[in-house]
């Protein structure tokens, strides 16, 4: 059955794979749409007291600056590697020495990718700061206000990630076929450039604003004090790295997952022999992300919390539950109408496999980060003997954390594999990502709420409104918990899909682990996590020891707000400049591997740097948040409360849980994901064997 056939396509076009494209991009023109609205709803709310516009005017522009230099240099990089990839994918230099110039499709959708996730990253910077500043002001009427404020902030920032990535692919998709009549195969491979300018933003934007949020958290305590003002550079750029760095950053990394997720499976639905109906299997999961929207828009009515409770973290939940329930029942109806019957079913149970084992991850998650759970109750215990007590307590729960989401996950590879082959592999990825919206929305949730708390503390708010705000601090921290181990699940999946994609390319069927020279890619892929991981907490460290230098001319300064921007755009410059080198070491790596050893050790790699990461991000990110929690069950009023010596050893514990959580945790499946992507635009370079061999 063809799936031009469907009611559901809006017939404009000759093409049914054009109509499909232009229905499809209607669907992120509406999240856009809703995420406007939501935006709207946000902004005309109340910002409060004069004093309290004024210090969420200056944090909001503060983090303006601050993602100003991160898009400039970003942009620069971008024109960079555009030129080089229009000179060796796009043409080469023998044509170019003769004057011929070709069309520039991977290095131009390279740079459209980059464009789409820096304007994602735009709007998530004013949602954020928009809504901190305003839930602060609810907050002070109600609990339930303030949640509702801060939800909407963050499904603001989920919708218009998702609706610039699906406009983003679907309108480059349908540039090239009905304009420039380019095939399918080369279109699908040309959006590889795509993922991989959304990658080069999530370098800088969460490696470089990990680097910068971590070094500020090192240097010091000011920010963190009573009598800190919004004009000291300390109070500024904790404020900024707390409230838009991480949320922009994470936004930047789910936008590059989303798009990567569904670009492997129409990289895989090319060789799926559907001759019923050859083009569903590329077009299918751009139907799925569509139901996403629509599911998300739908749910995001229903996150709310009666009033009176303290327990938020359940109108997330439930959210959640009801987009999720909302995705199955559609993408059942999906797989009926447009897959041929034979294959319809299994593609479901793929599908179905990868969203519930999302879940499934977060929920695991909540329970070893939350403090309504006993690990980390435990965990706060052990501050009772101290800050190393409490350090080796949250390395051991990490660890122990590791387990059952990585066999959930590989329960769901298991099911997708055996229900639809590979395609069941990258559909399942689709279907984890397919509530996006919701995902963003978790993350930004943290990040708001210490904005909302950062505005009540320098506005110097009554103790029950900064109460409420620890209240949505807390919820925060557990659905970025959540929102960050979904994530980690979705890329061991997606990177999977890439690689079988990458097998195909290079008509590798096996690698030989007992070849000596393969095992050399196997272990340097396994190793390279940790050097990557180790570089940017390194270089956080090393940026630390500067920042409280720069900080103290603020005082001999006479325009201290000037100063102190100043000081946050030095910061910021140096955290950039300390992401580039992380990020040159992803991107040579592979080639160096591929050019030397050939193909089959880069694949060998690659499986290296895929467990490795895999593994490492799990520990790293829930010992991260787990001690994050403890302090805070620790700060409620619990075994001694604030002033304690428990208090001390666990606040100790959360400085290594932000080298591990914010840095080290997310880095590295920043570096998978990059190697995987870069691996595949250059395929085309490597031998089987290398050329030292």
């Amino acid at each position: 059955m063809s799936i031009g056939s469907f009611s559901i396509l809006v017939s404009v076009f000759e093409n049914s794979f054009s109509n499909t494209l232009f229905t499809v991009g209607i669907s992120g023109a509406l999240a856009l749409l809703a995420s406007a609205i939501f935006g709207a709803v946000v902004h005309t709310s109340s910002v409060g007291s004069e004093k309290m516009e004024g210090v969420a005017k200056q944090i909001r522009r503060s983090a303006a600056a601050f993602l100003r230099q991160v898009s400039l240099v970003t942009a620069l990089f971008v024109l960079i590697v555009a030129v080089v990839l229009y000179v060796f994918v796009d043409s080469d230099l023998a044509r170019l020495q003769l004057g011929v110039w070709v069309e520039p499709y991977a290095s131009g959708s390279f740079a459209l990718g980059a464009l789409c996730s820096m304007v994602a990253g735009w709007i998530i910077w004013c949602a954020t700061t928009t809504a901190g500043g305003r839930s602060a002001q609810a907050a002070r009427t109600s609990l339930v206000k303030a949640l509702r404020i801060v939800f909407l902030g963050g499904i603001t920032s989920g919708l218009a990630v998702v609706g610039l990535s699906i406009l983003g692919l679907t309108g480059a998709m349908f540039f090239l076929v009905e304009v420039q009549d380019v095939s399918v195969i080369d279109i699908l491979q040309m959006l590889i450039g795509f993922c991989l300018g959304a990658a080069v933003v999530t370098l800088f934007a969460r490696v470089g604003g990990g680097i910068f949020a971590l070094s500020v958290d090192l240097a010091g305590t000011k920010a963190q004090d009573a009598e800190s003002s919004v004009e000291d550079p300390m109070t500024l750029m904790s404020s900024v790295g707390s409230g838009v760095g991480q949320s922009v950053g994470r936004g930047a990394d789910l936008f590059e997952s989303f798009t990567a997720a569904i670009v492997a499976t129409m990289l895989i639905g090319v060789t799926t022999a559907w001759s019923e109906s050859p083009d569903s299997a590329i077009l299918f999961p751009l139907f799925i992300v569509g139901l996403g929207v629509v599911a998300s828009i739908l749910s995001s009515f229903f996150v709310r919390s009666k009033p009176g409770t303290k327990e938020l973290f359940a109108a997330l939940k439930g959210g959640t539950f009801l987009c999720a329930a909302l995705v199955i029942v559609g993408s059942f109806l999906f797989t009926q109408n447009l897959l041929p019957g034979d294959v319809a079913l299994g593609v479901f149970l793929a599908l179905v496999s990868g969203l519930i084992v999302g879940l499934i991850v977060g929920m695991l998650s909540e329970y070893h980060t939350s403090p309504n759970f006993q690990p980390v109750r435990d965990l706060a215990k052990t501050a009772r003997a101290g800050a190393g007590s409490v350090i080796a307590g949250g390395l051991t729960l990490g660890a122990l954390s590791t387990f059952l989401p990585v066999f959930f996950v590989l329960v769901a590879i298991a099911v997708a594999y055996m229900s639809a082959g590979l395609y069941g592999i990258a559909i399942a990825a689709v279907g984890t990502l397919s509530m996006l919206a919701f995902t963003v929305a978790s993350h930004a949730f943290g990040p708001i709420a210490e904005n909302a708390g950062r505005v009540t503390e320098l506005a110097k708010l009554q103790k029950q409104v900064r109460s409420r705000t620890d209240i949505l601090s807390a919820t925060g921290e557990t659905a970025e918990g959540m929102a960050g181990s979904i994530a980690i699940g979705s890329s061991f999946l997606i990177v999977l899909a890439f690689f079988s994609v990458f097998l195909s390319m290079t008509s590798l069927e096996t690698v030989d682990l007992t070849n000596p020279l393969i095992l050399i890619g196997l272990f340097v892929g396994g190793a390279l996590p940790f050097l990557f991981s180790s570089m940017t907490v390194d270089a956080a460290l090393r940026l630390s020891a500067r920042v409280p230098e720069w900080s103290a001319r603020k005082s001999k300064a006479s325009d201290t707000v000037s100063m102190s921007r100043r000081t946050l755009d030095l910061v910021t410059g140096v955290a950039l400049k300390e992401a580039l080198l992380p990020g040159l070491l992803a991107a040579l790596a592979p080639v160096a591997v591929g050019l030397t050893l050939g193909t089959e050790a880069l694949a060998a790699l690659l499986i290296g740097a895929l467990l490795s990461s895999v593994l490492t991000s799990f520990s790293m990110t829930n010992a991260g948040s787990a001690w994050q929690s403890a302090k805070r069950y620790i700060l409620s009023g619990n075994l001694g409360g604030k002033g304690s010596d428990t208090y001390a050893a666990a606040l100790a514990s959360t400085t290594v849980g932000g080298a591990l959580k914010g840095v080290a945790g997310s880095s590295v499946l920043i570096l998978l994901r990059f190697m995987m992507i870069v691996s595949l635009l250059t395929v085309g370079l490597y031998t089987p064997t290398g050329f030292l061999f």
